[in-house]
């Protein structure tokens, strides 16, 4: 949540701790409107492949394709938020036209294993997921499990509309 305290585990954490300071800074030292959002895991069929769910849905888009291949990942227990962009950029605009919220984390407040998502969209593409991915047992996960406490941004009235599944199936669609 907004009182959590920063712990940087990779440079792109830095940065991002940077930025709210220096936010913070400006907002307080010349009375300027900013406001800081703290955005968990957001995808959409415009993500790169850079980023593990669209690698997923790439991998068994190819491999429902007649490609053969073995997707390797690290550790799928992790469990995280899979939000919609779109619904991320709604709590955005929520935020920033009201007065009284200038930092809140917008997620869903919801996690899933990255299991369940390599389950879920290799089966929409009636693909038995274990047949295809290979395990990493030497990858050390950031985290076991990240997830919002939205509570704050709810009170604006915002909540997400798109689950996990329905994002699933926009990206698979893509």
């Amino acid at each position: 949540d907004e009182g959590t305290p920063f712990f940087p585990s990779s440079g792109y954490a830095v940065a991002r701790i940077q930025s709210t300071f220096a936010a913070r800074y400006y907002r307080e030292t010349f009375s300027m409107k900013i406001y800081i959002g703290y955005f968990f895991n957001h995808d959409s069929p415009l993500r790169s492949e850079k980023h593990v769910n669209q690698k997923i849905v790439h991998a068994a888009q190819s491999i429902a394709g007649g490609r053969k291949e073995k997707l390797v990942l690290g550790n799928i227990e992790v469990k995280k938020e899979f939000n919609f962009a779109g619904d991320i950029v709604a709590a955005t605009w929520e935020m920033i036209n009201q007065e009284k919220i200038f930092e809140a984390v917008i997620g869903s407040g919801v996690a899933y294993s990255i299991q369940q998502w390599v389950e879920y969209c290799f089966g929409i593409l009636n693909l038995e997921w274990q047949d295809y991915i290979e395990l990493d047992e030497k990858f050390i996960p950031e985290y076991e499990i990240l997830v919002s406490n939205p509570g704050l941004i709810m009170q604006t009235g915002w909540k997400p509309i798109v689950n996990i599944f329905q994002l699933a199936d926009m990206m698979i669609k893509a």
